[in-house]
């Protein structure tokens, strides 16, 4: 019995210093994050979101990693990649971030993730961003821009919105209307 009971804990002991020879450090998930493709890489992914998570109470760890998802979007990365990054930053992102989740809002693609992510970054650069934005996109793009303008009630998006609200297509005005009484502000 006791031999039986030493080679278990022997191979506990060995399958913990597998695991934790094998656990990459955030530096390292945000670098490979860079070629992530959905389905892949859970590793990569289950250090960064797990890090997320811890850098409620670190600061510094918050820091690193909005910093490297800030660089995952700015570099040639795939989609998967920056779709995951722009998800992260809605819990670690900060002023820093949004030029390059700016960039995301003309496109087509990742207008939504990167607006998600934004949206929960308080302060006027954000704000300022999305007001940017409006010109330069249409469709769906441009109505969630004009949406996410109003549940933030941003008061420097007033004069564009009545712009829209008097020459915009019918929904465009319809949303920057719903827009603009979120937002409460009389020009």
């Amino acid at each position: 019995m006791r031999t039986c009971k030493t080679i278990l804990c022997g191979g506990c002991i060995v399958l913990l210093a597998a695991v934790a020879a094998s656990a990459l450090t955030v530096d390292e998930a945000l670098t490979k994050l860079k070629a992530y493709r959905f389905g892949q890489m859970d590793d990569v992914l289950n250090t960064i979101t797990e890090s997320a998570l811890q850098s409620v109470n670190d600061p510094n760890l918050r820091v690193v990693l909005a910093e490297g998802l800030g660089r995952v979007l700015e570099s040639e990365a795939p989609y998967d990649a920056k779709f995951f990054a722009s998800r992260q930053l809605a819990l670690v992102g900060a002023e820093q971030q949004v030029p390059a989740l700016a960039k995301l809002l003309t496109d087509e693609e990742m207008s939504q993730m990167a607006r998600y992510a934004l949206a929960r970054i308080p302060g006027e650069a954000a704000d300022r961003a999305f007001v940017d934005a409006l010109e330069p996109t249409e469709g769906r793009n441009q109505l969630g821009i004009i949406n996410t303008l109003g549940n933030r009630r941003c008061r420097g998006a007033v004069e564009p919105l009545i712009e829209l609200l008097k020459h915009g297509p019918r929904p465009v005005a319809t949303e920057a209307a719903r827009a603009l009484g979120r937002i409460g502000t009389a020009p």
